[in-house]
């Protein structure tokens, strides 16, 4: 994100962050890239009227165009800051540049995510396109898979019987190879 970009979208919170939880909460960070929408409405009680603010919007800074180095991490901190909450909603960068990719920043479960935008080549359609990213994906899940296997199997090879297969695991004895 070294270039400016236009920020759009929302993150919607429910239920609504309350005046404490936005004002008093030591986990929650100072933001320079987002902000929280506040709403403010005007309660009769018994005692006389009580403002009330929450927030159920987390949003851009401004709509004018900024780097927004810090967008992924405030949103995680934001997230992180209250688990009673769900975070729904993405927040999108258009780059000013042209040429730029555009990207967007989406909450899945409790985690924020860079999703990059796809672009289907003329004579392409969405399910090719669909397809090859549910191999990408599925390659990825299973090079983690492996990694986890190599890892269980050195932690096993921990003896001195079985320094070869460390070797192996580690490259050696596989002329310039590596597993």
């Amino acid at each position: 994100m070294g270039y400016e970009s236009h920020w759009t979208g929302q993150v919607r919170i429910e239920p609504a962050l309350t005046w404490g939880e936005i004002k008093n909460n030591p986990r929650s960070p100072g933001l320079q890239d987002l902000k929280l929408r506040l709403d403010e409405h005007t309660e009769d009680t018994l005692t006389g009227q009580v403002r009330i603010i929450t927030a159920a919007v987390i949003e851009p800074l401004t709509s004018g165009p900024f780097n927004g180095y810090d967008v992924e991490t405030e949103l995680q901190a934001l997230v992180e800051a209250h688990p009673a909450h769900e975070f729904t909603g993405a927040i999108e960068a258009r780059p000013v540049d042209p040429d730029g990719t555009p990207w967007r920043y989406i909450v899945q479960g409790r985690k924020v995510v860079r999703q990059e935008q796809l672009t289907a080549w003329p004579g392409e359609d969405a399910d090719q396109v669909e397809q090859a990213r549910r191999i990408a994906v599925a390659l990825e899940q299973e090079n983690a898979h492996l990694t986890v296997q190599v890892e269980r199997v050195r932690a096993w090879a921990t003896s001195h019987e079985y320094r070869w297969l460390h070797e192996l695991l580690d490259g050696y004895g596989t002329r310039g190879g590596h597993l």
